[in-house]
């Protein structure tokens, strides 16, 4: 299945990410649904987009989503820097941009899709949850300047492939 990424017909504020989870290393350019193979959390990562499909407005949120013009606290939110490396999760110099207005209104539904997934994944840190930005040197190292959601799990026993559907919704609230 590797990754598949769809916007339902007619939704524009959800997305649906079935994915093989995958080991990869901790350089960049790294895969899609991908984590370091280390004990512990780790960060799995997930492009909001199908990096071989962007031309296709189904496999992508379409641009007005991300709005960040309306105040959180202060807007638009710049790229925050991650100074420090959290082994497994991010690495130093990556740009965080979990407090945008459009990712703070980000609700994320994760789901086993088979059996030896339910019994692999011990922990799904939703609350843990933030986004970067995808350039050369963060999140996936595509440049595609899309927003990548790196999701804290922890596997009792990892294996490949273990298959997750995500489902990502950002919603819009009445005040933006």
């Amino acid at each position: 299945m590797a990754v598949v990424v769809q916007r339902p017909p007619g939704s524009e504020h959800i997305m649906v990410i079935d994915a093989d989870l995958v080991t990869t290393a901790a350089t960049f350019p790294r895969a899609n649904a991908s984590y370091q193979a280390l004990a512990g959390e780790v960060g799995v990562r997930f492009l909001l987009g199908d990096p071989l499909l962007l031309s296709d407005p189904l496999k992508k949120y379409d641009v007005m989503v991300y709005d960040d013009g309306q105040p959180y606290d202060s807007a638009p939110h710049l790229p925050v820097v991650v100074p420090v490396t959290i082994p497994g999760i991010v690495a130093a110099g990556e740009l965080e941009i979990t407090d945008r207005t459009w990712a703070r209104n980000t609700y994320i539904h994760v789901q086993s899709l088979d059996s030896t997934t339910l019994a692999n994944i011990s922990d799904v840190n939703l609350t843990g949850a933030f986004f970067l930005l995808d350039t050369l040197t963060s999140g996936l190292g595509l440049n595609t300047l899309l927003p990548v959601l790196v999701l804290p799990m922890t596997f009792t026993t990892p294996g490949d492939p273990m298959r997750v559907r995500i489902v990502i919704e950002i919603r819009h609230t009445l005040p933006r």
